[in-house]
């Protein structure tokens, strides 16, 4: 329904209910850091511009550092589909705005569904079946191999299946690397080394 108003009503609807995700985090998340570990890792820092360079700085050298750069190239990769993938799908099929951005509409819900489904249900067995690491692997073949089919596909209906492929690869990939680098950091650790994650994946 959005889609038949253009680009724009999706983007803002979009940001709407991220704004309304932000206010569910701080409502009813709880804290998953220990309130123990919150305070040994408040202590330990004098500065806290000094310390927030300093983990930023030792990020580049911890064991976890080939992760993060994982992450942020999966998130990068993500980030460039749909920045592009509007103009790319109108220009291919010559359609009006309207029309492409209704067809477009089709292809994210496949993506969501394929992310919702995997995330929600499979990735837990995903990952006592071959381990984190294979699955980091695994996503990636799948998740490159989706998006040269993409470039090439030449109908909705095949850009939905190899966008649905794609969106398998990336929902094992995240929870995979996420998972590893929580496993491979201290507790002390794991406040500064998860934000970093999350800033360099955004």
């Amino acid at each position: 329904a959005l889609a038949a108003k253009g680009f724009a009503a999706p983007a803002f609807a979009a940001a709407a209910i991220t704004f309304l995700n932000f206010l569910g985090a701080i409502l009813w998340l709880p804290e998953s850091f220990p309130k123990e570990a919150r305070e040994k890792a408040k202590n330990a820092k004098a500065n806290h511009k000094r310390h927030l360079l300093k983990a930023l700085s030792d990020s580049f050298k911890h064991p976890v550092a080939s992760l993060i750069v994982v992450l942020a190239v999966v998130s990068l990769s993500l980030s460039m589909l749909q920045a592009t993938f509007g103009i790319f799908y109108q220009e291919r099929f010559q359609l009006a705005e309207k029309t492409a951005a209704q067809h477009i509409g089709y292809v994210f819900a496949v993506v969501g569904t394929v992310s919702v489904i995997v995330q929600g249900f499979l990735i837990g067995r995903i990952a006592k079946l071959i381990g984190e690491k294979a699955a980091i692997v695994y996503g990636a073949l799948i998740s490159a191999a989706a998006f040269m089919l993409i470039a090439t596909a030449n109908s909705l209906v095949l850009i939905a299946v190899f966008a649905g492929i794609h969106a398998f690869g990336l929902a094992i990939i995240t929870p995979g690397t996420l998972a590893l680098i929580s496993k491979r950091v201290k507790e002390e650790e794991q406040g500064a080394i998860m934000g970093i994650t999350h800033g360099a994946a955004s």
